[in-house]
């Protein structure tokens, strides 16, 4: 694990715009690559980059 990368799955989906229950379910369903440390979920921009891609993770979603 890069942890010079990794960022916290609400500081992520500020940066989308998107909310961060998506980005917690996508982690649980294998769409985004994640990891849990305690009570906070971690990814890297690579990982959400790879996400948008080819996962069908979706920027700009609307926030709940």
């Amino acid at each position: 694990v890069d942890w010079a990368a990794s960022l916290d799955l609400r500081s992520a989906a500020r940066s989308l715009n998107m909310a961060y229950s998506s980005l917690a379910e996508a982690v649980r369903e294998g769409r985004l690559k994640g990891w849990r440390i305690g009570k906070t979920w971690l990814t890297t921009r690579a990982a959400l980059d790879e996400a948008i891609q080819t996962r069908g993770i979706q920027p700009d979603r609307l926030r709940k």
